[in-house]
């Protein structure tokens, strides 16, 4: 046993050694392999990068209401969402991305929520603590995200039937728009 420890020890004690006299470049292989995947993570942090870029124009193309650095803040958000585009598509729909829009059915920030419908459900998902956190980006993609996700859900998974109990109600108009705001997202590649 202590042989086998001596000879294990004299082992590292070589390969420590020869990494600090020949440096990193006495492993090439690893060496190489580790540069590989350093260029390939920066390939694709630029494509995702130019993708959100191309999001970021369509949402300043689709609305009036904001500023060019908020159509960014408002893509990074949605991003972290399972179904991106489809957010992305609702909110234009509903808000056209305006976070202050507000409704005569008091319905409020980007995805137009009704806090009397939805307030109870979103406070108990810790997403939100009160109505005017409908009017932050993050909370209210959030809030869009967990209404819709739990449309999906009672619609067992058709999206125009999800459309429907989000607007509450059969809105053609309303529908066909998100629909159509999801096709045209969808055509937009990553690079």
């Amino acid at each position: 046993m202590k042989k086998i420890f001596l000879v294990v020890m004299v082992v590292l004690g070589i390969l420590i050694g020869s990494y600090q006299v020949w440096g990193p470049g006495y492993f090439p292989d690893q060496e190489k392999e580790a540069q590989a995947s350093m260029i390939q993570k920066a390939a694709q942090d630029q494509k995702e990068h130019e993708y959100r870029d191309k999001l970021s124009q369509w949402v300043y193309d689709h609305s009036s209401k904001i500023s060019r650095p908020m159509t960014r803040q408002i893509v990074d958000e949605v991003m972290k969402c399972p179904n991106p585009l489809l957010i992305m598509a609702l909110i234009q729909a509903e808000s056209e991305f305006s976070p202050t829009a507000y409704s005569s059915a008091q319905a409020v920030g980007l995805g137009q929520i009704r806090w009397v419908i939805w307030g109870k459900t979103l406070i108990e998902a810790g997403i939100l603590k009160e109505a005017r956190d409908l009017y932050d980006i993050s909370v209210s993609i959030r809030a869009t995200n967990h209404i819709l996700a739990n449309e999906i859900k009672v619609s067992k998974g058709d999206p125009i039937k999800a459309l429907e109990r989000y607007v509450g109600g059969k809105h053609k108009i309303y529908v066909d728009q998100v629909v159509y705001n999801f096709l045209h997202l969808s055509t937009i590649q990553k690079s």
